[in-house]
């Protein structure tokens, strides 16, 4: 299969396809909403750090959260491919928005992914008092590769009897992996 490129996907290293995918992304033109403060910050724990940026839509209290995380195939996107939906969020519906840029494939091995994305949240629960934030209003977003880590975590809180997830949202998600180059309409109920 060619790229725009010229090559195919299998002639590239798994870098070459992040570079190409994230640069394909970062190209596109689109109006940027704006918010009122951006703070990036490295989560960490013991054993890791993990990169988060923090979007805030104004000083108001009692905010809701969003948690983003990021598409790409899990090897692409980051914390910029991803800046332009945050902020739209953030803006649209006056919510403070926590975007997690997690390890990539195939430097992050699966769960690290899960791990780094649960750190966050965990992170911005504890620290929802610096950012006004109230932590039982309490959205996950995925974007693809991150709509399917995003039920992931939800079914992982569930099973850990962790915070309320108030509201799940999946755009374009992978849940389910077994493509076999058909499209099915499925209804869900």
């Amino acid at each position: 299969m060619q790229n725009v490129y010229g090559l195919s996907w299998w002639d590239m290293t798994p870098l070459e396809v992040r570079e190409r995918i994230n640069q394909r992304v970062m190209d596109i033109e689109a109006p940027v909403s704006p918010v009122w403060a951006i703070e990036n910050r490295i989560i960490k724990t013991d054993s890791r750090g993990t990169p988060a940026r923090v979007y805030l839509p104004n000083q108001k209290e009692d905010l809701p959260i969003i948690l983003l995380i990021h598409g790409g195939a899990w090897i692409a996107g980051n914390l910029d491919t991803h800046d332009n939906l945050a902020r739209y969020l953030c803006s649209q519906v006056e919510a403070i928005v926590v975007s997690v840029g997690y390890t990539n494939a195939p430097e992050g091995k699966f769960p690290l992914q899960l791990e780094q994305t649960l750190d966050v949240l965990a992170w911005i629960i504890n620290h929802s008092n610096e950012f006004s934030a109230n932590p039982s209003k309490l959205a996950v977003v995925g974007d693809s590769a991150g709509g399917n880590m995003a039920a992931a975590l939800c079914l992982k809180i569930r099973d850990l009897q962790g915070p309320k997830i108030d509201l799940q949202v999946l755009i374009n998600p992978a849940p389910d992996l077994r493509c076999n180059g058909t499209i099915e309409r499925q209804t869900i109920l």
